[in-house]
């Protein structure tokens, strides 16, 4: 399923350009500042040693709810030498890995470095998200992960037609899995129209 695959950008930079405001008013300075799309959550790599990156990326992500969670953040890898370069990364720590969480208005709203925990990174997650979203984020992704079991639900049933299929049905039984497709069709579309209401 899409949505527990974290879909991971690189970046050299993450802080918005520096924009002059010398002479404007407040409120015009306020109104161009920038603002990003998402929240984002940004993983910088150990710069030497590859097992702490192996363990961030088959351990600390691999729980549902950081899969999911990350739906609603812009996910970025950055080398610790960019990162040391960005104004908003270089005093976030010292060790690596280290995971930097960022409100969409580029405030700095949570820090993770050396050995960074799955419920570690979900708090720190949850913490960004009450900053940059109106939702119950935590609520959603307990939704979303149970929708994923409706998807499965529905996965498994179709192989059992299909198997059902397979050995041979007269034109009563043809009708009656025929019935029960077009059902699974519909639960299905159901499904992922709830779906991107969720990650909306």
């Amino acid at each position: 399923m899409a949505v527990l695959d974290i879909k991971w950008t690189t970046a050299d930079r993450v802080a918005p350009a520096d924009s002059a405001v010398t002479g404007r008013s407040e409120e015009d300075a306020e109104a161009e500042r920038p603002r990003a799309d998402k929240p984002m959550l940004v993983w910088i790599e150990h710069p030497r040693d590859a097992d702490p990156n192996e363990k961030i990326s088959k351990i600390t992500l691999d729980p549902d709810k950081i899969r999911v969670g990350c739906a609603f953040f812009t996910c970025i890898k950055m080398t610790a030498d960019a990162a040391a370069e960005d104004r908003l990364l270089a005093d976030t720590g010292k060790e690596f890995p280290r995971m930097v969480l960022i409100t969409p208005d580029y405030e700095v709203a949570a820090r993770l470095e050396g050995k960074i925990s799955s419920s570690k990174l979900y708090s720190a997650m949850k913490k960004t998200a009450k900053k940059s979203y109106a939702c119950n984020f935590d609520k959603r992704v307990k939704t979303l992960i149970k929708l994923l079991g409706e998807f499965d639900k529905i996965e498994n049933e179709r192989d059992v037609l299909q198997e059902k299929r397979a050995r041979g049905v007269n034109k009563g039984e043809a009708r009656k899995i025929a019935k029960e497709r077009e059902e699974l069709d519909e639960r299905e579309k159901e499904a992922n129209e709830k779906r991107d209401e969720l990650l909306e």
